[in-house]
């Protein structure tokens, strides 16, 4: 989170999963950070029966209008593989008391990695940024405009 910095930018959701999003745009000089959360209870309250469908993965595509890219795309994923101790820790049999050595591995687990991500140039000064978020995943996208 420490990454939003700056002015934050009017956003506009649509489309199917778009209920299940939160999506967060700052930016500050020529850095634009894009945070994408997939919320599958929805940002609000449970439905009134407590029933969620807990497996409801959301195609993102975030597009960008009148902007020319300046930079390569950097993408930071936390989801159930990528940048979570989680995993890690269940297959080591949810120790009480981890030893050093597993200690250091779930940290190595937990760090957040840098990808590239790959926009897509949609035509007219529109280009798009895609991933697929699972359930309670949250992914930045980072990147400078050509001044």
């Amino acid at each position: 989170l420490q990454r939003l910095q700056g002015q934050q930018v009017a956003v506009e959701a649509d489309g199917d999963g778009a209920e299940f999003l939160d999506c967060v745009v700052t930016r500050e000089g020529s850095t634009v950070e894009i945070m994408v959360v997939n919320h599958p209870t929805g940002p609000v309250q449970l439905p009134p029966n407590g029933t969620v469908n807990m497996n409801t993965t959301v195609e993102v595509e975030v597009t960008l209008a009148g902007c020319t890219l300046g930079s390569d795309v950097e993408l930071r994923v936390v989801d159930e593989a990528r940048s979570n101790a989680l995993p890690l820790y269940r297959a080591m049999g949810w120790p009480a008391y981890p030893n050093a050595s597993a200690l250091a591995a779930l940290q190595a687990a937990s760090e957040t990695r840098v990808e590239s991500a790959h926009p897509t140039q949609k035509g007219n000064g529109v280009v798009a940024l895609n991933i697929t978020l699972s359930p309670y995943a949250l992914a930045i996208f980072s990147f400078t405009l050509s001044e």
